[in-house]
């Protein structure tokens, strides 16, 4: 019972603190050539706008991509992806609404016995910034 409670708090404690992240914390796997959102914190839905189920959908993230970002980004998680390479990098996102959000990605490959097992990132709504290096 003590450990039950436990567990329980510990995964309270855990969704708060993802809760609390003004970015979008996420999850993800290849499915062969194509690349799956495997969990997405629920501010996805509050900087781009698409419901969390959308997110879910095979190939969400490169669909989503800006054209003009599009090659690049594709090139350079590739690389890192057969590389095993940690990254951060920036591209822009289409919203729901039409509007494109610069994101600051960082990703992290969990590789165990030199396979990847996990792929965990961080999006972070860059927006503003990128418009006052602009001006």
């Amino acid at each position: 019972m003590i450990d039950e409670r436990r567990c329980r708090h510990s995964q309270q404690q855990y969704q708060r603190l993802v809760n609390s992240v003004d970015a979008i914390v996420w999850q993800g796997e290849l499915r062969g050539a194509e690349f799956q959102f495997t969990f997405v914190s629920p501010q996805a839905e509050q900087i781009l706008g698409y419901p969390i189920d959308r997110w879910h959908e095979s190939n969400f993230w490169s669909a989503h991509l800006h054209p003009d970002d599009f090659d690049r980004a594709i090139a350079y998680c590739t690389s890192c992806f057969e590389a095993h390479l940690d990254h951060v990098h920036e591209y822009r996102m289409r919203a729901a609404d039409g509007r494109f959000v610069w994101i600051e990605d960082k990703t992290k490959f969990i590789v165990e016995n030199n396979q990847i097992q996990q792929i965990i990132g961080l999006f972070t709504n860059i927006s503003d910034r990128k418009q006052a290096e602009l001006c």
